[in-house]
């Protein structure tokens, strides 16, 4: 098995430590700057982080991995022994000093000029991972604007990359860059007065804490670090706002959940860390350097020094930090968790996040120890209609637009549709809800899963979720529908398949949602609706929602179980699977009991019988050669179709909107198709229309005879008749008469009784399934 060691490698071999080598030992070490060099790549460190975490500028670092100085002793245990995590190793501390103390005496003196600037910033006991090219940026900011904050939910790293950038930045300013936290702080009054302490002003008597801020500040060149500003955002702004005005060599760095709103602010959006594309394998060395993977890795081995990221673990891990969003917070949290669970253990339990990510560090903030306790907290900093709207928005799993959550979350209650406008700004400004906008198409929403999670816990708890998700399926259901109508016409096709491939996430939430609370009926008509988008997409998926609503047909409308057959049997037939489409035959006896049932007397003439066969095409699509190969062909007496259509065509359907095409359809073909049909086809079909109940080849032949048609001239006739059936959709169904079908179904019984032209006929039709399917239709309907 492939493996990675979680360290990097030693000076004397390159690459990543696939292969054993020989074991590295202090003694390895001749140099002071050989030692210094190694084990700060076995910690993970930059030169860079190496040097913020020790107080020395990047340059000093090169120098002493040099051999050109050393630091002394006391600097050594203080600093450099921290930061290169070699505490519990005595045996590399040692030699580390010893390497060092020849150099050590009158070293102290030569560091004068690079002592760093005043400053309070705290040594930060674990490395920084990634973010090279966001700090770079916000450093960016910072020169050409005087106030950037950095905004982004909580756990996602705003605190630690803040002071990353203060860190880098701490020599360009002489005066210093001073930090103030406002995590314990909850009284807005006391904002002032927190800040003064830190720098060390002191009001005077009869002035205010601000107006002594303001004469501090005035001629200093000082970075201002206002961290965990988002519970006391407005007593923050109003110290900033004067500050920034009076006081020109000032910089402010602050972090929040928001923005504050004041001119000439930059605002930041803290990301993720990156994490690995789940649909793209890498080698193992290659998912290492990711930087979701590497956090979880570096805090994993803090823990379990042995840990090792192998071929066995790898999708798991994958699936750890892309489930976990790239969050840092939450990534650290789950690392903790290897010395009990393997990590494949971590990401089965991670649908139930904050139950598994608790027990953070006891020196952490309160808020920052568990996943939950952070939640709680932007949480309830929300007000209670923003409280309302993201327990809402839970109910979405493939994210959303403006037009869906107006329908979904709105209009209930608290909440109307005005209203979700306004609340979603909101909860993107606070860094709940993230916005996705690209050049020409509508935004789309979504929450991070963590966040989703919770507020999907929070509408549990509430008593509102089944309305909820019934105003989702009842959205759904009508977008799958309009689609479903401009799929069959033909028009933006592109457009509405791109569509619900989008939304199809959604889709499966509500289906789900059906199939859970045993609403059978709203998951068979929301499946069926989708049919031209399942033709398209997965016909697998589509049957297996279909074919679910089927197990409990008893309690499905009659109109709608035929719809769902028609979709379940369209399906099976794409596939292959002949079989199930005959199975699924009995949704044509549906829709003809319920045309026969209400219209008796409705008359069906040679002349339309193509294009009702077209009708069946679309509203049936099961085995019609079943009755066919029986020879139990029937004749419905056929007068005054046109009177009657629109009649007949609803009743067949039941009232389907998605069918109004079809009948349009209907209705422009019958003349049309008239003139398709021979003198000698006519007068078959009219000898035929005598039958008002059923009849046999041989009842047919007697009626027939008498003009040279036997058996197997009408045999021919009818083939002929069903050949130009086929000529007509072609011409009208265009794409949709390309599908592949077998003849032996319709030629097995009947082989010895049809002439070679017939058959050769079939064989070159029968390629096309639904091209044949309304061959099939024609002999159905025409002898009904």
């Amino acid at each position: 098995m492939r493996y990675t060691r979680i360290t990097p490698p030693c000076p004397f071999h390159s690459g990543t430590a696939l292969s054993r080598t020989p074991a590295v030992t202090p003694e390895t070490f001749a140099t002071f700057g050989d030692l210094l060099k190694y084990l700060r790549r076995r910690a993970g460190l930059t030169q860079r982080e190496l040097s913020i975490a020790v107080g020395y500028s990047e340059s000093l670092i090169s120098r002493l991995e040099q051999n050109q100085r050393a630091p002394d002793e006391a600097t050594l245990a203080a600093r450099f022994v921290p930061a290169l995590q070699i505490e519990h190793e005595p045996e590399w501390v040692a030699r580390l000093f010893e390497l060092a103390a020849p150099r050590a005496e009158g070293e102290s003196e030569r560091q004068g000029d690079e002592t760093p600037p005043p400053n309070n910033l705290p040594i930060q006991l674990t490395s920084f991972i990634g973010r090279e090219k966001e700090t770079e940026h916000i450093g960016q900011l910072l020169s050409g604007h005087r106030l950037v904050t950095l905004i982004g939910p909580g756990g996602t790293g705003k605190t630690r990359l803040s002071l990353q950038v203060a860190a880098l930045l701490l020599r360009s300013y002489p005066q210093g860059v001073w930090m103030v936290d406002f995590a314990p702080l909850f009284d807005p009054s006391l904002v002032p007065q927190t800040v003064a302490a830190i720098l060390d002003v002191r009001e005077r008597q009869g002035g205010s804490t601000l107006a002594a801020l303001v004469d501090s500040l005035r001629e200093r060149r000082l970075l201002l670090l206002l961290d965990n500003c988002e519970h006391l955002a407005d007593a923050c702004a109003y110290l900033i706002e004067p500050l920034l005005c009076a006081c020109p060599d000032l910089r402010i760095l602050a972090t929040s959940r928001e923005a504050f709103g004041i001119a000439g602010e930059a605002v930041f959006h803290v990301p993720s860390l990156a994490v690995p594309d789940a649909n793209r394998p890498m080698p193992i060395e290659t998912l290492v350097q990711c930087e979701a993977v590497r956090l979880f890795v570096e805090r994993a081995t803090a823990i379990m020094p042995d840990f090792i990221v192998a071929d066995d673990n790898a999708p798991a891990l994958v699936d750890v930090c892309r489930h976990l969003d790239g969050i840092p917070l939450a990534i650290e949290l789950a690392a903790a968790k290897v010395s009990v669970l393997r990590v494949e253990q971590i990401a089965a339990r991670l649908n139930d996040s904050f139950r598994l990510l608790g027990g953070g560090s006891r020196a952490a903030l309160p808020r920052h120890r568990t996943l939950r306790a952070t939640m709680d907290w932007s949480y309830d900093l929300l007000g209670e209609e923003e409280q309302t709207l993201l327990r809402r928005l839970s109910v979405f799993a493939g994210g959303w637009t403006l037009e869906a959550a107006e329908a979904v979350a709105g209009g209930q209650s608290s909440l109307i549709d005005a209203d979700v406008l306004e609340l979603l700004t909101l909860l993107v400004n606070k860094s709940l809800v993230v916005a996705e906008r690209k050049q020409g198409r509508e935004a789309r929403y979504h929450l991070l899963e963590t966040v989703r999670q919770y507020a999907r816990e929070k509408l549990a708890e509430s008593d509102e979720e089944d309305r909820v998700r019934e105003r989702q399926y009842q959205w759904f259901l009508s977008v799958a529908e309009r689609a479903d109508l401009e799929l069959m016409q033909g028009g933006k096709q592109e457009y509405w398949l791109n569509r619900l491939d989008v939304e199809l996430d959604n889709v499966r939430a509500a289906l789900d949602w059906s199939l859970m609370t045993e609403r059978f009926e709203a998951e068979s008509r929301l499946a069926a609706s989708l049919l031209m988008f399942w033709l398209h997409h997965g016909f697998r998926e589509g049957r297996t929602w279909l074919e679910a609503a089927l197990t409990r047909r008893e309690t499905l409308p009659k109109a709608l179980l035929a719809r769902t057959f028609r979709a379940a049997g369209r399906l099976a037939a794409r596939q292959g699977d002949f079989d199930a489409a005959e199975k699924y035959s009995e949704a044509v006896q549906l829709f003809v009991d319920r045309a026969v049932a209400a219209l008796p007397d409705f008359t069906l003439t040679a002349a339309n019988a193509p294009a009702v066969a077209q009708v069946c095409q679309r509203l049936d699509g099961v085995a019609l050669a079943i009755e066919l190969a029986a020879s139990r062909v029937k004749m419905l007496k056929v007068e005054q179709i046109a009177a009657r259509l629109d009649d007949a065509f609803r009743l067949l359907t039941g009232g389907s909107r998605t069918a109004l095409p079809c009948q349009q359809t209907l209705r422009a073909t019958i003349d049309w198709s008239y003139s398709l049909l021979s003198e000698t086809e006519r007068k078959v079909l009219r000898r035929l229309s005598v039958f008002a109940g059923g009849w046999t080849l041989e009842a047919a032949e007697s009626v027939c005879g008498g003009n040279g048609v036997d058996e197997r001239d009408l045999l021919d006739l009818l083939t002929q008749l069903a050949n130009k059936s086929l000529v007509m959709a072609e011409r009208e169904q265009g794409a949709d008469a390309r599908y592949s079908f077998g003849t032996s179904r319709i030629t097995c019984n009947w082989p010895s009784r049809l002439r070679p032209s017939c058959i050769n006929a079939i064989r070159r039709n029968g390629c096309r399934v639904w091209n044949w399917s309304t061959t099939i239709c024609v002999l159905h309907w025409v002898g009904r």
